[in-house]
């Protein structure tokens, strides 16, 4: 089972390789589909014929851009708004390869979360419910959507787009997982799970904090300081929060 990190990373991987929208694909590269194969896969949605025709014309000018401006199309895969997600999550062997789900089956599926209360790899909705439209919450304020056949697949900040409601998946593994801020404070120090794993990885990147003991004392504090001196985070205060977490691959959900 993949995690949400690796989720998030594939997504911005369809975003960097210049996604195209097509109706009903789900992921398939865009250089290996022919004209009729496009013209089947807008079809297949259900529009009459001058709709669908008008569609294909969308998407073929949008490629042709991509190529005019010369972009590499080579890893470019091809899905609408669900498309691209479901074509990303069978990759990542998160569901089954004849597994399909539209906007508002993914949002039946997830467990509702509040906008201001996202975190990596939740979804994003245009309705409250039963959704025509879905994007992924990537982090640091940008979500990942196959927007539409003039635009293809864009990131943008969650404040410029109009999402009304967003959801949460249960499907990962093997998170790590932050909810609080960790420092040194004497006399008092701070003990946890989640001491233990910054610990752990502060270990495996080379970071010496001793030995693994879910107590937040002065080697921890030291070695996480090394850690931000070597990574340009500033101030190098010792204690953990977002920034020092992105560099321990640790999700930030403080």
């Amino acid at each position: 089972m993949a995690t949400k990190k690796q989720f998030c990373e594939a997504m911005e991987k369809v975003w960097k390789n210049h996604g195209v929208y097509i109706g009903t694909a789900n992921g398939e590269y865009t250089e290996l589909l022919t004209v009729r194969q496009i013209k089947q896969m807008e079809i297949n949605y259900g529009y009459d014929v001058s709709t669908t025709n008008k569609n294909i014309r969308r998407v073929m000018s949008y490629i042709g851009k991509c190529y005019e401006n010369g972009y590499d199309m080579s890893e470019s895969r091809a899905g609408d708004c669900s498309g691209i997600i479901v074509g990303v999550l069978r990759d990542l062997k998160v569901i089954g390869e004849n597994d399909d789900y539209r906007a508002k089956d993914l949002q039946k599926m997830s467990t509702p979360v509040k906008l201001e209360d996202l975190q990596p790899a939740d979804l994003v909705f245009d309705k409250t419910s039963d959704a025509g439209h879905v994007g992924v919450y990537v982090g640091d304020g940008f979500t990942i959507e196959s927007r539409g056949r003039d635009y293809g697949v864009q990131r943008y900040k969650v404040s410029d787009r109009s999402w009304k409601a967003a959801g949460r998946l249960n499907w990962w593994t093997g998170e790590r997982i932050l909810t609080r801020k960790l420092k040194y404070v004497e006399g008092d120090l701070m003990t946890g799970d989640d001491v233990a794993m910054v610990q752990t990885q502060l270990i495996t990147m080379g970071y010496n904090c001793g030995k693994v003991d879910g107590i937040f004392g002065k080697k921890t504090r030291d070695a996480v300081k090394a850690c931000q001196q070597e990574n340009d985070i500033s101030p190098a205060s010792g204690n953990v929060g977002k920034k020092t977490c992105k560099v321990l691959d640790i999700i930030w959900a403080g």
